[in-house]
């Protein structure tokens, strides 16, 4: 129905007057409870009223009273007044709606309210649905309460906190919101959460209570771990307890159960089989927890005890096989380890010792006689996938070998062995700061320095093999000479030559030291650039009971006996410094490479003749020179091309040009061994020969073995980022470079 409002002037006027009016809403909804208007009215001379009509609009809906405003005003009068609209309809109860709730993922309703786990995290969308428009404004609260079985907690399973409220305004009849779940590829049990929609505001559960739970199930979609055995093989000796590696091929969350069987036998054709009492059980049952913490358990240690059996042969063997499980699976690659077992008391000392990575067969200190059956793994001292590094293997006296392994903390640590596995003693443990290097052998007593990498100091410590003799001898303050590296570490007639800074006058004061081992004291030879520059001695050539070495950037040749006269400048290079020098067939050779041209030149040690031997004029460098069978030989490379380079007496003949820089090399019985490509070479001073094409490609890392045995080469093969070598020997000859280890 339609209302008037009357406008009324206080006193009649003889000028027109006009005023501007319109409507505004108060609790009221403009075109909902009434229609606005808006504009003007003009009062003509004497006029006193005039009237506005506004539209009421009916409803039957049971509400409150409500009002509007009505404002009039102009440039020198206000007025306004409020409408009130009388509510006079009689109260009608709508029922409130009931909500369902329901689970969709990618928009597809899941049933039974199950979810695919999968390997990535992924969204679920759950949806609450109103059976009817609300007419009124409604809450609901939801929040997520776990379910933990079996140890699980729900905050491996779904991106927490997960609470809040659901608002839906007048008319709405749906809210949704998300939860992620978070995937893995962890086998598990499956796992459940629960989601309670709580106090209920203008709707209602289908249950009729105050609350309502719905629960989520997650099904893991994971595949079952492997079991299998760290490493193919295990070698031992009788009479101890020994202790197998397994592995599972990733975490579990289940308790994993396997039973391991043994079935013995004999490597030698004529040695009787391997009795199942040589060992504590036939058959052993593993089980590997699963725990609730950050680092799940992937690795179970068999322990096994093997008896002392004086009928037994060397080198029988016993398999041990995976078969009944529970919670993992097997595959025929690791699902068997072989033990070797040996007599007591073996003592490999006449092998060669490698630091060898094999992911299959064990990280560690390995012995060799060369053949397959005799590479043995000495010392695992990590027992699990890392690797100890042993590294600096060294020879001390007749009865003696000193090595450097890391700790599980990575601290260096010193031994020392008989060549029985059971007699290592560790004889000093350094911090993870200091690096051990240059030891080596002064008539039976290890040398060696320690350097500190943080406080910039060198130390020379000595050992005579035992943990009371192990000891810091002397401290250097300066270290900046002191590298892992023989150029400046030799030994001469039980005097040990080295290059360092001794006396404080500055960091780069490097000059020559010897230390006389018979007192242990320590004497300059020579300050021979007198100031704080020093003149760095390097490229140190023994010859004889002379010591050979550079000096002041490698511009001179020098001579020492080890006194104070005897000590003297031989040479000076021209144009360039000296690169490298060797001696070879009584002869001094030192190669000077750079600009205008690259030369070598030799000094008989015999006559003092000199020799110019050589010099290149395209850019190239001579490098990697090494004495075989009395001749020196030497690699000559340029932009255009590689070779290797014999040179007899004076006179340089090119050798065979070859594909790419060869790296690493080594001499050694009467051969030049040399990689290149993933390839390894040798040559005997005239023709090369190829030992093992290994690929066509620089991602295999080859590595040639200090330590020999019966005049073999070992060398290592891996590939470049891979904790996985392959070991080989070779003597030179093609047909006898055998793979030992793969």
């Amino acid at each position: 129905h339609t209302i008037l409002v009357e406008l009324e002037l206080s006193t009649p006027l003889s000028y027109p007057v006009e005023y501007r009016y319109e409507t505004k809403d108060n609790n009221t909804l403009e075109d909902d409870d009434y229609l606005g208007v808006s504009g003007t009215v003009t009062f003509q001379p004497k006029e006193l009223r005039k009237f506005i009509p506004i539209t009421i609009i009916g409803d039957t809906d049971d509400e409150n009273n409500e009002s509007f405003v009505f404002k009039a005003q102009n440039d020198k009068d206000k007025n306004q007044t409020t409408i009130t609209i009388i509510d006079d309809d009689t109260e009608v109860v709508v029922p409130d709606p009931v909500a369902n709730i329901s689970i969709l993922k990618e928009g597809v309703e899941q049933s039974n309210f199950e979810i695919i786990e999968e390997n990535i995290d992924n969204n679920i969308t759950v949806r609450v649905s109103l059976s009817s428009p609300i007419t009124k404004t409604g809450t609901l609260h939801y929040e997520l309460k776990p379910i933990i079985p079996l140890n699980n907690s729900y905050n491996s399973m779904v991106k927490t906190p997960i609470n809040g409220d659901l608002t839906f305004e007048i008319g709405e009849r749906s809210k949704e919101f998300n939860i992620t779940i978070i995937g893995d590829m962890i086998n598990e049990y499956d796992n459940n959460f629960t989601i309670e929609f709580s106090n209920p505001v203008n709707l209602k559960f289908d249950n009729a209570q105050n609350s309502k739970d719905i629960t989520v199930m997650i099904k893991d979609d994971d595949p079952l771990p492997v079991i299998g055995f760290m490493k193919s093989r295990y070698d031992t000796t009788e009479g101890q307890q020994y202790q197998i590696m397994l592995q599972l091929s990733s975490e579990s969350y289940k308790t994993v159960e396997a039973n391991i069987t043994l079935n013995p036998k004999s490597s030698a054709e004529d040695s009787p089989d391997m009795d199942i009492d040589d060992f504590n059980l036939s058959t052993y049952h593993i089980t590997i927890p699963f725990s609730n913490n950050i680092n799940h358990n992937t690795m179970y240690i068999l322990d096994i005890n093997i008896s002392s059996n004086p009928d037994n042969s060397n080198g029988e063997e016993a398999i041990f096989d995976i078969n009944t499980t529970k919670n993992v699976t097997t595959i025929d690659t690791n699902n068997s380890t072989t033990i070797v077992i040996y007599e007591q008391n073996q003592n490999m000392l006449g092998n060669a010792f490698i630091s060898l990575n094999n992911s299959s067969l064990g990280n560690g200190l390995w012995s060799s006689d060369g053949t397959p059956m005799g590479t043995l793994l000495f010392k695992d001292f990590m027992h699990n996938e890392n690797t100890s590094n042993p590294r600096y293997i060294t020879r001390v006296g007749d009865n003696s070998l000193y090595f450097v392994a890391d700790n599980i903390d990575y601290n260096s640590e010193l031994y020392i062995t008989d060549g029985n596995e059971n007699n290592i003693t560790r004889l000093y443990e350094f911090n993870n700061s200091s690096m051990i290097h240059n030891l080596i052998d002064v008539d039976g007593k290890l040398y060696f320095i320690v350097s500190d990498m943080e406080n910039y100091k060198a130390y020379i410590w000595s050992s005579e093999g035992t943990v009371e003799t192990t000891h810091q001898l002397l401290e250097l303050s300066g270290a900046a000479a002191l590298e892992p590296t023989n150029n400046f570490w030799v030994n001469i007639g039980k005097t040990l030559y080295f290059s360092a800074n001794n006396n404080g006058t500055g960091e780069d004061d490097i000059e020559l030291y010897k230390l006389d081992t018979l007192t242990d004291t320590l004497s300059l030879v020579k300050d021979i650039k007198v100031g704080s520059e020093g003149s760095y001695p390097e490229n140190f050539v023994v010859y004889g009971t002379t010591l050979y070495f550079t000096a002041n950037g490698s511009k001179e040749i020098w001579q020492t006996n080890g006194t104070t006269i005897g000590i003297e400048m031989v040479m000076t290079a021209r144009d360039n410094g000296i690169n490298e020098m060797i001696v070879s067939n009584d002869i001094l050779y030192y190669a000077m490479n750079g600009y205008p041209e690259s030369r070598l030149e030799g000094l008989n040690l015999l006559d003092g003749t000199p020799y110019n031997v050589i010099s290149y004029d395209d850019g190239g460098n001579i490098s990697a020179m090494g004495d075989v069978n009395g001749h020196l030989i030497y690699v000559y490379a340029s932009s255009s091309n590689y070779k290797f380079v014999r040179v007899d007496i004076a006179t340089a003949i090119d050798l065979e040009p070859i594909q790419g820089y060869p790296y690493p090399t080594k001499v050694f019985n009467g051969f030049y061994f040399y990689a290149i490509n993933g390839s390894v070479y040798s040559i005997d001073g005239i023709n090369p020969s190829t030992l093992l094409r290994v690929g066509e490609n620089d991602n295999e890392n080859i590595t040639f073995i200090n330590d020999t045995y019966n005049h073999q080469l070992f060398f290592k093969v891996g590939e470049y980022g891979i904790n996985n070598q392959s070991l080989f020997v070779t003597d030179g000859i093609p047909m006898n470079t055998v793979e030992l280890l793969h």
